[in-house]
Formats: structure tokens, sequence, C-alpha cells
């Protein structure tokens, strides 16, 4: 839905200042004088040189105390500030990479990273390239764990894994490959700022001082010490500074980092702290005299030291210098600074090989007086800056339409670009004004997009490659709903998907105008439109248009207006409603985004916060129990001149008994509901994307989709916005291409060539097979294969994309295969031993189904490829006469896998055709599990499952993301578990026969796990062709009957729909250890 241009909110922030006592200091200790007098000077026959004259470096370190520079890194002949405080003592974060020419002195911005304003953020140097390790934002005083890397080469950037600390003003160094982060400031608790009123401004409304925000804490100096690993993206916490002070500096000589530890900025300190990396250790050394404000860098093996020993501004000539050498574990008197009765009061140092710089900063942002910058160079030997490593760029997959619309998708599958060439339509989608020129682009361009990509999804979200938000009066974004079939929602059920190039998917289209909006939103808000606000009655949202002007009329219609809901579309919460005093009625409600005041009706339209109980209500994952009374005003509330202030005499209170009295129940209600939804990103724009781009979308779409929380501390992705409740699959784009549907999960059971899997048993006591086509609902009868010991085998052998009827003859090897190309039979002997069994599968990749054996007896599996008949393969795999054929696409190559379920040990081993590898997991802790292997999360990879028949349980582990559901089905222990895709999602669903009431039981994945029940295969004995192997081998008989190839019809199976529907839960880490014993898939030798 449309959200409105943003107001001119009153901007509220709380600066935070550090209460420094600040001491008079007189003599300094007579040891320390002592000390001092015994050091010699540093022999050095260097002296400072003047580099270059400049305007004035304006980035500092954080809003703590005015003084403090940003750091700078210098590669080259240039030094670099990524990010930093724009204000000396302010608020302003920026985002950029100042870098200034050393030879010229000139100043100017490289480069602009996205939407994470940063002050107070670390940085190191490493391979040529810079990384930022956390920082806070300009309004939050929550810190941010956001870490980037940034390559002044290209002026490319990346973000990496965030932190798993929040801190502002740590030290970083780095050392072999890794990031070391120690302390820096921090809070417990998420510490939202809360808008209050100001009672005594009250009086005089129209003054901004009417309101102010109060933080739940302050921020705390924190001891931790984090480690990043850079290659592998990877954070952990390995030790706690031993002091309680915050560090002010830092740097690094080989593997031992020292810190400077300053209780405050007045108080003078002798003692550095040391890290010793390879240790994990601490320790200490003492300066020759207490010193505060220290600067401190390494050269070589020197350690440089300046400080005060007062605090007090002084000029550069009253700064101390030492030098510790620690190849001698000597000290010395270090160099004076430069311009000896200059009072700067701002200014750092930066080493560049032997080289140490002086940086003279502006003292504010307002200061234009020209600086100056100086080198002198030691003579001593450093080690060679480590080789320039740029970006590795992702290998990009093109596609053009025979519109001219050209689809890219990236390495890892998780986003899609369309490049339009339509430009017009580009427009109209963009600003997205609901004229019937804009709904017709937007159907042509989810055409375009079906034209390539498999009818696989719930949710298309189509996010503009734009830098800002579409211009006034474009809407920020909006919601196209495509599908519905939930009742109790307020809106009727209809399907228009097929007019979107979905035969029957598409459920909804989200469009999001610029490139932060995955993360940043409106994201939330749009999704949350599939499911409200529709509601009709007492909660209709246009039963209060035109109550208050700052409710636009435009944009009350599906929000939650004037209502306590507090939710992704609207309302406030009860903490944000204040009042003037307890006498008045004089009420401050807000739905603006943390740290503004303002009231719209629709929400803050960011991702800031999550989805209230109404909306979970909505979207089937609460009862309707669990939502509290919804509350608002009981007439119109009188606006006074300053929004959000209301007067509100009364409020009226609406239960959820009366809501679902007037729009029904929700069906289907929070057990049967759908819990995962699967979800394309598409980013549209005019031109390929670049490799930067890229990047940011894969970032987002892996944040804003994943099943636990994100890296951005103060925004909610989908999971969180839930409360875990839900999630959004990202199914592999690239195993989603129609070029890539040859091998439907449905194929091997797919005998009319619908794309469904067919429910079919064998009879053994007459030879005939029973098949129920679901293109037709017919049933076909077949006379096939004489002898009742003969083993139904179900495959395309003839590669027409249908299931072909055929038979296994143990006694004598026979293959009997009836192809449903021509309805020819086809003859061959393969395997001829006693205990050979048929395992047929597409073993090279081309389609059609391979003939195959494994012989139990020497380990050995015999395959006779469809691709080249005549090359017998033979292989040796699976040791134990009881080992269990599991075959499967296990690696999503296209190819199947041999492989094995040991059943006494509970392992699975196999032999990946993508590598020849072979792993070994264990999985189904019980010797009666049954291998149940199927691609039941549709990534186009085979998933290891077992059903437990003691316990009706099944057990998944979804490749598409490792976790493990359970979902109870089948409760008699005699039902043969019979998975397939029944419905043409994509998906296996999970089915069994129940042989003693001659039914097939499914719970259709593409159905919300709807549950139908089947009677089909009325004799006990009629075998499912879609069984287990072991168990169409178990069933056979002895009886015999003449072989024949009559079809006929006859009548239809009866059909109980909507029994109910199948729930799964996602096992926690305990349980899901009973069922999956191995953490690590590991290669082995078999």
């Amino acid at each position: 839905m449309k959200l409105p241009p943003p107001k001119l909110f009153t901007s509220l922030f709380q600066r935070r200042a550090t209460l420094c006592s600040f001491l008079l200091l007189s003599l300094l200790p007579n040891n320390v004088l002592a000390q001092e007098s015994a050091i010699e000077d540093y022999p050095i026959n260097a002296e400072w040189q003047l580099v270059n004259t400049n305007s004035g470096i304006k980035r500092y370190a954080d809003e703590y105390k005015s003084d403090v520079p940003h750091h700078p890194r210098i590669i080259g002949n240039k030094a670099y500030w990524l990010a930093g405080n724009g204000y000396s003592g302010g608020s302003n974060a920026t985002n950029e990479v100042l870098v200034m020419d050393l030879t010229t002195g000139e100043l100017t911005v490289d480069t602009t990273l996205i939407q994470n304003f940063l002050r107070g953020n670390a940085t190191v140097e490493h391979n040529g390239r810079i990384l930022s390790v956390g920082g806070s934002g300009n309004f939050f005083n929550h810190k941010l764990n956001n870490v980037f890397d940034y390559d002044p080469v290209t002026q490319a950037y990346r973000q990496q894994n965030a932190a798993p600390l929040a801190r502002e003003d740590a030290m970083a160094e780095y050392y072999n490959g890794n990031v070391y982060v120690f302390g820096g400031w921090g809070f417990d608790t998420f510490n939202k700022l809360i808008v209050k009123i100001n009672p005594e401004a009250l009086a005089k409304l129209g003054e901004s001082q009417a309101f102010y925000s109060e933080a739940e804490e302050q921020a705390s100096w924190r001891k931790e010490v984090q480690v990043y690993n850079i290659e592998n993206q990877e954070w952990t916490v390995v030790n706690d500074a031993p002091t309680d002070k915050p560090f002010r500096a830092s740097t690094i000589i080989g593997e031992q980092v020292f810190l400077s530890a300053e209780q405050d900025w007045v108080t003078p300190s002798d003692i550095l702290d040391i890290y010793t990396i390879s240790e994990n250790s601490w320790s200490t050394l003492t300066l020759p005299e207490a010193l505060v404000n220290k600067k401190i860098t390494a050269v070589g093996p020197l350690l440089v030291v300046y400080g005060q020993t007062d605090w007090a501004i002084s000029p550069n000539s009253f700064w101390k210098t030492y030098i510790y050498d620690t190849q001698e574990q000597q000290w010395y008197h270090g160099v004076p600074l430069p311009n000896p009765s200059d009072m700067q009061e701002i200014f750092d140092l930066a080493v560049e090989g032997n080289s140490l710089y002086y940086f003279e900063y502006s003292k504010d942002a307002w200061d234009e007086n020209e600086k100056r910058v100086y080198r002198i160079e030691f003579d001593v030997s450093t080690s060679s800056p480590s080789d320039y490593q740029p970006f590795t760029e992702q290998s990009i997959t093109e596609f053009q339409n025979e519109n001219g619309d050209r689809i890219l998708v990236n390495e890892t599958g998780n986003v899609l670009n369309l490049v339009l060439e339509d430009h017009q339509d580009y427009d109209l989608i963009w600003k997205g004004d609901g004229s019937d020129a804009q709904k017709a682009a937007l159907k042509k361009v989810t055409q375009s997009i079906y034209q390539q990509v498999q009818d696989s999804f719930d949710f298309v979200f189509l996010v503009f490659n734009e830098e800002n938000k579409a211009p006034h009066p474009a809407p920020y974004g909006y919601h196209t709903p495509v599908q519905n079939s939930i009742t109790g929602l307020g809106m009727g059920e209809f399907d228009f998907s097929d007019d979107y190039g979905s035969n029957g998917s598409l459920e909804s289209v989200v469009v999001l105008s610029s490139s932060k909006d995955i993360i940043h939103g409106p994201s939330l808000h749009e999704l949350g439109h599939r499911w409200g606000n529709y509601l009709e009655g007492s909660m209709d949202a246009e039963n209060q248009i035109g109550w208050v002007s700052c409710m636009h009329p435009d944009s009350i219609p599906y929000h939650w207006g004037l209502r306590d809901v507090g939710g992704q579309l609207g309302g406030w919460y009860e903490q944000d409603e204040a009042f003037g005093d307890n006498i008045t009625t004089t009420y401050l409600i807000n739905d603006a985004r943390e740290g503004l005041v303002g009231f719209n009706g629709i929400g803050p339209g960011n991702n800031f916060i999550g989805y209230s109980d109404l909306e979970l209500y909505l979207m089937g994952l609460v009862e309707s129990s669990e939502v509290a009374d919804i509350r608002e005003p009981s007439v119109p509330p009188v606006e006074l001149e300053v929004n959000p202030l209301f007067e509100i005499d009364s409020f009226n209170h609406i239960s959820m008994d009366t809501i679902v009295r007037e729009n029904g129940i929700r069906q289907p209600d929070v057990n049967s509901s759908r819990k995962v939804h699967n979800t394309l990103f598409v980013v549209v724009s005019k031109t390929p994307l670049t490799q930067d781009e890229w990047h940011n979308y894969e970032h987002q779409v892996h944040n804003f989709t994943k099943q636990g929380e994100d890296d951005y501390q103060r925004l909610n992705n989908f999971w969180e916005a839930t409360d875990g409740k839900a999630a959004l699959l990202v199914p592999n784009i690239h195993e989603n291409l129609v070029s890539n549907k040859s091998r439907p999960a449905s194929a091997a059971f797919d005998y009319d060539g619908d794309g469904l899997a067919d429910l079919a048993v064998r009879r053994p006591s007459a030879g005939m097979q029973f098949i129920k086509w679901t293109s037709d609902n017919s049933i076909q009868r077949t006379f096939f294969g004489s002898l009742s010991t003969d083993v139904p085998i179900s495959g395309d052998f003839d590669g027409d994309g249908k299931a072909d009827i055929a038979v296994y003859r143990p006694e004598s090897g026979h293959w009997l295969i009836k192809n449903s190309e021509d309805d020819s039979i086809f003859r061959i002997t393969f395997g001829t031993q006693s205990g050979d069994m048929p395992v047929p599968a597409d073993y090279d990749g081309d389609g059609i189904a391979d003939i195959a054996i494994r012989r139990p007896s020497s380990g050995t599996w015999i395959i006779r490829p469809s691709s080249s008949p005549k090359d017998f393969t033979s292989t040796f795999f699976g040791s134990s006469a009881t080992d269990i054929p599991v075959i499967g696409d296990y690696d999503g190559d296209g190819i199947d896998d041999i492989a094995i379920r040991r059943p006494e040990t509970g392992q699975w081993f196999v032999k990946q055709s993508s590598d020849n590898k072979i792993v070994r997991i264990f999985f189904g802790s019980q010797p009666d599990d049954i291998p149940v292997q199927a691609d039941y999360d549709g990534d186009g990879i085979t998933d290891f499952a077992v059903r437990r028949p003691s316990i009706g349980m099944w057990f998944i582990r979804y490749s598409s993301t490792d976790q493990i559901v359970r979902a109870y089905f089948g409760g008699n222990i005699d039902d043969i578990p019979v998975p397939a895709d029944y419905d043409g999602d994509g998906l296996a669903d999970l089915a069994i026969r129940r042989p003693n009431y001659g039914q097939f039981i499914v719970a259709e994945s593409g159905n919300g796990n709807r549950i139908m029940r089947v009677g089909f295969g009325g004799q006990a004995s009629d075998i499912a062709l879609a069984a287990p192997l072991s168990y169409r081998v178990n069933l056979t008989s002895n009886t015999t009957t003449v072989e024949n190839t009559v079809k006929s019809t006859v009548e239809e199976a009866f059909t109980i729909e909507n029994e109910g529907l199948l729930i799964f839960d996602i096992l926690g880490q305990d349980e899901a250890d009973e069922v999956f014993t191995s953490e690590e898939v590991e290669e082995v030798n078999e």
C-alpha cells in the first residue's frame, strides 16, 4: 500500500556526555623524575619534514570528547578515513570515505557507503584494503556491529558478517588474516529511545522543547576481545581485557598488541596493557612516567608514545614522547612534535613503512584554517606490506528473453536481476500510480520473469535499483495481492495468478522503490499487506476517514490508524502513549521512527518494529486468544497545534471475539497455516548490476530471510518480526530455472506426464498395475508382470517425461519395461545372481532412468547407463549385506548418487557424483527407522529423511537450511511411506499407504500441508509403487497369473479432502542431536 512522503517530524536525539572530574595536577612523583633523567634520546638523524598543507581534516572518533580524531590509514601515497564523525563533539556520523592525497594535500570523498552512518568505528588495513568494525549511527545511542571492507583501488566495498557484540570506540588491530577488536562502549539492553512530553513546555505548544527522549541505559565500557577471520567471515570471542578502564589507543608490533587504558581524559597512567595473540594472554609495560591523552603507534619494532602530564590544552612542546625498542627492551626519549609553539588542539599519528606521519585536524566542522601534515623517517627495518588483493568477483548467469528483457542470476542463486527493455514500464512500476497502465506493466514484468524461472514462489519482491525512493507523490513501496484462499481476513477468495504468469503459486508481488529497502524497509510493511488490514466491521480502516488531518484519506485504507495495534501497518504501542499530566486528557500518540515524533496512522515505514499480535494472528501464527483488546478513541480526537498531541476523552475496546464474529475465524488456523514461504527477490534495473550492487542485494536478502538474528541489531528481518514463528525461504534460483525442469520430483511416479505424481499400486496376485491419473482422475489398469514375485519398479526409461510401468524378475534377472512413449515392451537380462536388487536411477544425468542392480553379497553396484548402454560400470560401495540403497541427488548436480543407509549404526554413505567424494552422516538413530529420502524443500537436492514407525514420526534434514524438522504423520505401525510430489509444487509431500484400509493419505505441501485421504488399492497385499524398495521386495508372493498388457478404466477412487493439516516442528539442538548425531559431514573411505 502507499506510504506518504516523510513528514517534517521534530528530530530528537539525546546527546550523551561523559562527566569528568577535572583534577589539578601538581608535581610529578619523584620516581618518575628519577627514571626520566636516566633515559637517553633515541638515536635518529632525521627531522620532521612538511608533507603538505590542506584545508583541514574533519573526521572525529566520537561524541564523548571533542578533541579525539578518527584514525587515518595510509596506503601508498594516500591517507584514508573510513566513515567517522563529521563534528568534533556532535552527532554528524558519516558514511563517506575521506581521502587525502599526501603529495598535494587535496581532500576528496572517494565513495559513499550504504545507509549505515558511523562514528566511533575502528579500522584496520589488510591486503591493501581497509576494514571497519562497529560504530554508532546518527540518532541512536545503541552501538552497531556492522563490518565493512573497502578497496581503495576500485573504490568498491563489501559488507561482511557483523560482530557478535555491538561496540563503539573499540580498538582494532590486524594480524595474520584476523582482526582483533578490543573492548568498546555498549549496552545490555535494546535501549530504545522513548519520546516523552515536557510538562513545563506543554503550555507553549509549537516549541520543539515540548518533547524529549529518554534512553533506558547509558553506555558502559566492555572488556571482551572479539576476533574476526576475514577469509571465513567468522567471529569468536576469545578473552576479556584485564582492566575496567577504557582503551583509548592501540598499536601492534609482531604478535603483541599494545593498548593504552585511561580511566578518563584527566588522570595520567604509566601502564600499557599488552595482549599476546599466540598465547591469548595479557601482560603490562610500564612507561617512564605517567601520561594522559596518550597516542601510541609502531614504526617497525619501535613503540612510539606521545602524551601529556597534564590534561589541559598545551603547546606541542609540552607533549612528552618516548620510544620503546621491543627488540632491545629499552626506553628512549622520542622525537618531539613538530612546531613546538603550536597550540594544536587535535592531531593524530599514522605510519606507512618506516615513516611516521603527523596530521593536524580542524578543531571543529567550522574551522577553515589551513592545516599541515609532517613526516619523519626512522632508520629501522619494517615488514613489507601484504600484497593487494581485490575482491573476488562472482560469476553471473544471463538469459535473454524474446521481449528484449535480460535476466541475470548471481552465483549464490538468491538474487535475480531483471534488466527491463521497456523503460516506460520501468517508470510506471517504480512510481506505482495505480493506473491501468501501471497494473499492466507489473503483469508484463512478472510474465517476463516466469519465462526463465519456474513457478515455485509464493512471494515476488521487485526491488528497484535506485539510490533514492520514487519522487512524491509516489509510494515508498506497495503490495499487489495476486491470490487468496484464507478466510477470516476480511477479504474474499480469488486467484489472478495466471494474469501474472504463475500457474497458481504466486500470492503477492511487493514493490520496493530503492536499493536499501529490503533490510531497512518498508519490506516488512508491504509484505504485511498480504494478510491485512482487510478486516470489516469494528476494525474497518475506513471507519476513521476524516477523523484527523494527519491521517491522509488515501493512506487510511488497509492500515490500523488511531488504534493501539502498534504494528507494521500502523497504530501505536501502549508504551509510546504518553500523558500530559494526570489531570488533562492530552495524549502524545506516536507511530514515527525511533527518536522522532509524529503520527500518520500507517506506521514508521521501516523495519525497526516487528509485527503486532493482531498481525501475527492474521498471518496464522498465534491464536485469537493471545491478542489483547484493541483500543481506539471513542470519538474523533481533537488535534492540538503540535503533532502528535491529541485531546481524547475516552477509548473504546474492541475484543478479538468481536473481530472473529465480524470476519469469521482465520482458516487455516495457527495449527495448520503455512509457516515457510518461498520467496523470489528480483532487482529491477535499466542496466545490469555491478559487482558492488550484486553484493549489496545478496547481503540484504541473506539477512532479511535469515532464520535467526540478522546483522542489523536495530532492525528486524522477517523471522525476527514474527518472533521466530515464520520464515521466508529463498530456493536457489539456478535450481528453479525453467531450463532445469527436466527432472521434476514427480517424474519417477508421473505416469500421465502432467508433472504430478500419480497414486499407483501393483496387485501381485493378479499381475496388475492400477494407476490413478491426476490429469483426469481416471484409473488405468494394466496387466504386466506375470509372476507374483516380480518386483515393481518405476522410472522414465524412454525419456519421454513419463514414468514407465516395469518389473524386475529376481529368479531370472529379467527386466520388463513397458515404454509409455509407444507402448512397446523392452526386455533385458541384467542382475542374475540371487539377492541382486534393482536400483534404477539417472546415474549419468541424461534425464533417463538407467538399469542398475546392487549385489549385497559383494557390495557391488552394476550400472547400465542409458547414454552409453554398452559401457557397464561396476562400483564397490556398501560393504554390509544389510545396507539399504538410498539413491538420490545429494549434491544437486542433476545426477543421482550411489548411496546406502546402514541401519544397525544409523549411518548414511553417499558417493557424490560431482566430485566422487564419499561422505558419511549419522541420521536416524534407531535400527527400524525407514529411509524416506526425497527433495522436501524444493531446492533440487535430496534431503536425508527417516520415518520412525514405532511413533509415526518423520524426521527430515533440509539441505537448504540444514534444519532438522519432524512431523507426526501415519500413526499406524504398518503404514507404508510413499513420499512424492503429488501436488506439483516441486516439493516432495509426506504420504503413506494404509494397507489394511486400502487408503493413501497425503499431506500436500503446496496447499499448506493439507491432508488428503484417497481410497485406492483395496487389497492389503497391493504394493504401492512409490514405497521404498525393501517394502516392494518383501511384499511379493508366489501367486502367478498370465502376463498381458490390456488397459481399461474402472470406477473412480473415493477422495476425502482437507482432513486437517500436517504440522512441522523445527527441532532444537538437543532434540536434533538425537536424530542427526554428526555435526559435520565428513569425507571417508568406505
